[in-house]
């Protein structure tokens, strides 16, 4: 159920006629998922050398930040934060990245995929700002988010004091997002002011523009070698003319409202903390299996790319990505939840074996051999490929390449 966030306009934008009739922005909580994953951002020169550098924890994790850490009671107008702390700050930034970026959605009428990050700066780490094109003009657009409602205007006061002159064309805003403790009383609220943002951008432009935008998504999608390939093309932007993306590579496909998804599929057992916590007390793989069942359930995951975003980067048909438009929508159920982007991107939950499809293509089979994986990598337990060497002078003879996967990445 969608909950409906009262929005606050200071005086810097409140004669700005974008914003008249702006009360409200309505927030459902898979709106945190689709909007917060913006959170991530991979800098393309750091290119993973490690084959076995697993995301296994990361999108259950990410899932479960929303979904076990914030409430969004039917008909009280609020996002409630239920972890202190540290946590409660991360919760708090995700949040701010989705509602500030699903109202800036709404009021200029921008597209998710056409949402940019900005560069990171020399020196000053990474910021979680944002920009766009709002009727052929540049919008920068900065988010934060915070439970302590004496923050918020400490909050832009920081975004005052820290910006610069504007630049030609370009017109910032920002949004501060309250969020609730269980404790308190009053509802959330969405403050809107005018940021300040870096001069320096990511300046992606053709097909470029659209790798890194789905550079995140495809570093969960892609096996490393593929997703290593992507992004040096990415940062020499290279004029390839073989595809980049094999998409014969990626295992995983489900069909949704008539289109087809490829990308990778997760569990929460394979969550690396989970399974270090038992690594040592258990005999063997099945030994862990059966206890992280019985302590976590079976809850499966899908994150996959429209084919057609896929096949038309490997093509470099830049008029069909440009004109590439979808719509969020989102199915939920007890036992099985939907979740899809504007931008072509599906996630799929599935409790509980309850979604046949998704026990067939990822089976039981497949999460215990990934759960030795992991084990083996965690004691560095490596053996060496076995399977017969492709090239001239090795043909046919067993490949000795370390590795603790099954086969090596030449070889899978």
């Amino acid at each position: 159920m969608a909950e409906i966030i009262k929005m606050e306009i200071d005086s810097s934008i409140s004669s700005n006629s974008k914003f008249h009739n702006i009360a409200d922005v309505e927030i459902e909580k898979q709106d945190i998922f689709n909007y917060g994953i913006f959170e991530h951002e991979i800098p393309p020169e750091k290119i993973g050398d490690n084959d076995f550098e697993y995301l296994q924890s990361k999108i259950p994790v990410y899932y479960g930040m929303y979904d076990d850490y914030i409430d969004m009671p039917n008909g009280e107008k609020v996002i409630i934060c239920k972890v202190p702390g540290e946590a409660a700050t991360k919760v708090s930034e995700i949040v701010g990245i989705a509602v500030g970026l699903k109202s800036a959605i709404r009021i200029f009428a921008i597209e998710k995929k056409d949402i940019r990050k900005i560069a990171i700066s020399e020196g000053k780490g990474k910021r979680l700002d944002f920009k766009a094109k709002s009727d052929g003009n540049t919008i920068e657009i900065e988010t934060k988010g915070t439970t302590d409602k004496y923050r918020v205007k400490a909050m832009i006061d920081d975004i005052h004091q820290k910006k610069k002159g504007k630049a030609s064309g370009i017109s910032r805003y920002g949004f501060v997002t309250l969020l609730r403790k269980k404790e308190d009383q009053d509802e959330s609220r969405i403050y809107a002011t005018d940021p300040y943002s870096d001069e320096t951008d990511n300046e992606y432009d053709g097909v470029y523009k659209y790798i890194y935008y789905y550079q995140t998504y495809l570093s969960f999608i892609l096996d490393n070698p593929i997703y290593n390939k992507v992004v040096k093309v990415l940062i020499n932007k290279t004029k390839y003319r073989k595809r980049i993306i094999e998409t014969e590579k990626i295992k995983y496909s489900f069909s949704y409202n008539g289109k087809e998804y490829l990308g990778q599929c997760f569990d929460k057992r394979l969550i690396l903390d989970e399974i270090k916590k038992h690594v040592e007390g258990a005999k063997n793989v099945e030994a862990i299996y059966r206890i992280l069942t019985q302590n976590i359930g079976k809850e499966k995951y899908f994150l996959g790319l429209d084919r057609f975003i896929l096949e038309n980067i490997n093509k470099k048909n830049i008029d069909l990505l440009e004109a590439y438009k979808d719509s969020d929508k989102y199915e939920n159920s007890k036992d099985v939840e939907y979740i899809k982007m504007s931008d072509g991107v599906l996630f799929i939950k599935a409790s509980e074996g309850k979604m046949p499809e998704m026990e067939n293509q990822f089976t039981e089979e497949e999460v215990k051999r990934r759960l030795g994986e992991i084990i083996s990598y965690e004691k560095n337990e490596w053996h060496k490929c076995g399977a017969p060497c492709r090239s001239r002078e090795k043909k046919g003879k067993p490949c000795e390449i370390k590795t603790f996967r099954t086969y090596c990445h030449f070889h899978r």
